[in-house]
């Protein structure tokens, strides 16, 4: 199938196969990027967060107060990413928790962290869920974007390869039409291709073959002239 296309089309079709492709290599690869970065800075903050929130509830902890530890427990409520805190000794008991009342916990969008929790006479960790969603939210209006930047791309590099295949197309079908002439015995009319490149090449080349076949003929034709004297 391909071999029936013309050059023109063929070039054509390789400009839209790039355009293609490109713009969607691009598209992933910042997407992917994006994500990345984010959930890596995202861990960090609800690390920073924990230690905070630890550090903070350290002395209710150790007196066993847990409306204290529940009052700090709700300051988390400031940051919205917040999907739930909780406080719980190394048996696993639970002393205090927080619940976002705007984040459901999903366990394929919730960053977990646990930092441990150190007094005198008690020992137990707290565990902090962030939520990623706003992550991906992001990402989906990024993706948006990205596409129109990519739309202009896709365009930008149909339209020079049309204009490319156009100048090689009439180029190619000028040398055609010279071949074409000469092959039905006129000599007269020179080979000009403009450019420096295959085409060019291969123009002077048919302007070398005219010119000999020219010489060729008119000498045939100088002894025909001499034997019928």
């Amino acid at each position: 199938m391909l071999n029936n296309l013309t050059i023109r089309n063929k070039i054509l079709l390789s400009g839209v196969i790039i355009a293609l492709i490109i713009p969607a290599l691009i598209i992933t690869y910042f997407q992917n990027r994006f994500i990345e970065n984010s959930i890596v800075n995202l861990k960090r903050d609800a690390l920073h967060t924990a230690m905070l929130l630890s550090a903070g509830l350290k002395s209710w902890y150790a007196n066993h107060d847990s409306e204290g530890v529940q009052n700090v427990l709700n300051t988390a409520g400031h940051n919205p990413e917040i999907v739930f805190v909780r406080v719980q000794d190394t048996d696993g008991k639970l002393m205090a928790e927080y619940q976002s009342m705007y984040n459901i916990p999903d366990q394929n969008n919730t960053i977990r962290v646990r930092v441990p929790l150190l007094s005198n006479e008690n020992k137990g960790f707290l565990t902090l869920g962030m939520s990623s969603n706003f992550i991906y939210r992001q990402a989906g209006k990024n993706f948006y974007v990205l596409l129109f930047a990519m739309l202009v791309v896709f365009i930008l590099i149909v339209g020079v390869t049309y204009f490319l295949s156009n100048r090689v197309a009439i180029r190619i079908k000028q040398l055609m039409d010279s071949m074409i002439k000469i092959g039905d015995g006129n000599l007269d009319e020179p080979v000009e291709i403009g450019g420096n490149d295959e085409i060019n090449i291969l123009a002077r080349t048919a302007e070398q073959m005219r010119v000999k076949l020219k010489h060729s003929i008119q000498k045939i034709e100088e002894q025909k002239a001499g034997l019928n004297k």
